[in-house]
């Protein structure tokens, strides 16, 4: 068949997200298109065309908003059979005009993106692939056909990397995203509990993508990166590391979970779904314990509660994991975790039989 895939097109989780579900479409013999929007963070237009990026079967619209009639053309033109949305949430009608140009309808939706009172738009889907167990519950509970697909990572791009140098310092590392949106990675409740725990042996390494509220350099015991990595220089930072902190406040597929444990990271999350979900507690790390809740404002496109860490426990976890022998035992149960669980070279035929199921 031929599968477009419109999406935003540069170093993110959803461009990583559309990457992968081009490269399973296209092992299992489907041509796929990309029609990339740009414009859709924080009102600033970006488009990648290097490395990964740079792929044939591209079309590119200036803003983030297409206007129905020109994806109905592009559709036409190039005889799509089937869509395959990626977080279209942000702009609702597209799935109608899809619909009404004779295309299946599919589409990965984030859990914290599913508004409960405006359905009428997901029912133009054949079919709701939900990347998490939390996902498929709510998506079910609406009354939405859905689909449970367990999601992972290229595991010959995420893999280990022996250590050159033999020492005693523990590397914590916190990657923090798209940094100022809403802190959804908790980094300053990261950077307080490393504090707290005062480990003599240890580092945190804080990367975060955004220059809103981001900083680069050192500080004591905390190293700063601030930029738009390029993946491979992302991956070098996992391999780096040791443990990766994620006490994240919501995530809708939770990719860096994944990464890092392919990458033989042992992780420090937080007991709360969706993110509950990639650890398994006082094996391949800790889910911390969650202090409260708190809710984002109704104009928010968030609809979901924020888990809000309980940082004294984080600090605890931290330095349980920062002896050797858990925090060896841990990183070994995470490689083997990954390998077996979250290996997108096998999961992302789940994704091609779901397509060929429409």
């Amino acid at each position: 068949m031929r599968i477009g895939i419109p999406t935003i097109w540069f170093r993110r989780g959803q461009s990583y997200v559309s990457l992968a579900m081009r490269q399973a479409l296209i092992a299992a013999g489907h041509e796929v298109f990309i029609y990339a929007r740009t414009g859709g963070v924080q009102g600033v237009g970006f488009l990648e065309d290097q490395d990964e990026f740079n792929i044939d079967d591209i079309a590119v619209y200036p803003q983030y908003t297409i206007p129905p009639e020109i994806f109905t053309a592009w559709i036409e033109n190039n005889k799509i059979d089937v869509i395959l949305f990626n977080e279209e949430q942000y702009q609702k009608g597209l799935a109608r005009a899809a619909k009404k140009a004779g295309c299946k309808v599919t589409g990965y939706v984030c859990r914290e993106f599913i508004n409960p009172s405006d359905l009428d738009y997901y029912k133009d889907y054949d079919i709701v692939i939900c990347p998490t167990k939390d996902c498929e519950r709510v998506v079910k509970t609406l009354g939405l056909p859905a689909r449970q697909i367990q999601w992972g990572v290229d595991q010959e791009l995420f893999k280990p990397q022996e250590k050159t140098k033999q020492d005693n310092l523990v590397r914590f590392f916190h990657p923090g995203g798209w940094g100022g949106l809403h802190e959804r990675r908790g980094t300053s409740l990261v950077i307080e509990a490393f504090n707290k725990a005062n480990i003599p042996n240890a580092k945190l390494l804080v990367h975060m993508q955004s220059v809103n509220g981001s900083k680069s350099g050192t500080d004591g015991n905390i190293i700063y990166v601030e930029g738009n990595l390029k993946r491979e220089d992302l991956i070098k930072y996992y391999q780096y590391s040791d443990i990766a902190v994620l006490p994240s406040k919501h995530e809708g597929l939770g990719l860096t979970y994944m990464e890092a444990q392919a990458c033989g990271l042992a992780v420090l999350g937080i007991d709360a779904p969706p993110m509950n979900e990639h650890v398994i507690n006082e094996k391949t790390g800790f889910n911390c314990k969650v202090s409260h809740f708190e809710h984002y404002p109704q104009e928010s496109p968030i609809y979901t509660r924020a888990a809000i860490v309980d940082t004294g426990d984080l600090a605890e976890k931290m330095r349980t994991i920062a002896t050797k022998d858990v925090k060896d035992k841990m990183r070994a149960n995470a490689l083997a975790y990954a390998q077996m669980v979250f290996n997108w070279q096998i999961n992302g035929k789940e994704l091609a039989k779901t397509v060929d199921g429409l």
